[in-house]
């Protein structure tokens, strides 16, 4: 046997078990999921049987409607909604409003306020559980109510949201959000060597360099230098794209721009129907003769941003 044969055997081997394993794993997460199907089908007498049945000897639906008769659950329903939908909405808001101060702001007492923050996940439940209780009864009287579930998200969501909004924010060039003028590329940039000609056309303009999703996923930028509605969401006075089709999702994260120029070989890319002024040429040959046309530019004292 040849190499070869041998390594496509090890190969094919490897394969099935890989398969095999896969298949393992996808039992024991649905199993669960058939297990409480199967019991909710049966009658009690079967569903404390032993050995238990994998499979009911009788399919009872009857159960369901039987249910819903005997349990307001509708009622639980509405008021699980009632809790969870201002809940969310208010913590997702007001944490990503106090996450953002603690990344970017400054202000007296921030490393200060935002030790207290983070320390106050350190305490047990237990610990607050009496204390929250006679505010919420004796200081704000608000026993027989929903409120004490509710007002604590609109006053930041809970400190570990806090902390994980700060987090991502931290992680967010300060140059792109900042940005008068910046300069992205797509996949119509053909190559690596090509976007990078942008570096250079973004130094002559003092402007940051930014990307499509095809430039992160080809590896020519960072994912914290991709910008759209999955990446960074921007607001220059002046966005030039280079070589980018316009998904989407990249034409939300520009929608704000002061100004956008467009270079495309596409006439039909939907870049152009958010551009102010659409160039329809090749991008690398294109951003190549006005880097040269800028490089050969003598500015003014305070250089070509003026």
């Amino acid at each position: 046997m040849s190499l070869h044969e041998r390594r496509e055997n090890r190969e094919n081997i490897l394969n099935i078990m890989a398969f095999l394993g896969t298949l393992l794993l996808f039992f024991l997460a649905v199993f669960p999921l058939w297990w409480i199907v199967r019991s909710s089908l049966m009658n009690n007498a079967e569903l404390y049987s032993w050995p238990p049945h994998l499979i009911p000897r009788e399919w009872l639906f009857s159960n369901y409607p039987a249910t819903l008769k005997d349990f307001p659950f509708w009622l639980y329903f509405k008021n699980t909604m009632t809790i969870i939908i201002p809940a969310v909405l208010a913590g997702t808001i007001t944490a990503t409003f106090c996450g953002y101060a603690f990344a970017r702001l400054r202000f007296p007492g921030k490393k200060f306020i935002f030790s207290l923050c983070v320390g106050s996940m350190l305490l047990p439940n237990m610990v607050t559980l009496i204390p929250l209780y006679i505010m919420w009864t004796r200081g704000f009287r608000l026993t027989d109510s929903y409120l004490p579930l509710i007002l604590p998200y609109f006053c930041g969501g809970g400190a570990f949201n806090i902390f994980l909004i700060r987090q991502f924010a931290r992680t967010i060039p300060m140059e792109l959000d900042e940005a008068a003028m910046v300069v992205s590329g797509g996949g119509g940039m053909e190559n690596k060597d090509n976007f990078n000609a942008l570096d250079k056309l973004g130094a002559l303009l003092n402007a940051p360099l930014g990307g499509s999703r095809v430039t992160e996923d080809k590896g020519w930028i960072e994912h914290r230098q991709m910008i759209g509605a999955t990446g960074q969401t921007i607001a220059p006075k002046l966005y030039l794209s280079c070589g980018v089709s316009g998904a989407v999702q990249h034409n939300t994260g520009i929608h704000d721009s002061g100004h956008i120029i467009a270079v495309n070989t596409d006439a039909a890319a939907p870049i152009f129907n958010e551009a102010d002024l659409a160039v329809e040429g090749d991008a690398p040959a294109i951003i190549e003769a006005l880097t040269a046309m800028l490089a050969a530019y003598k500015p003014q004292e305070g250089g070509l941003a003026t």
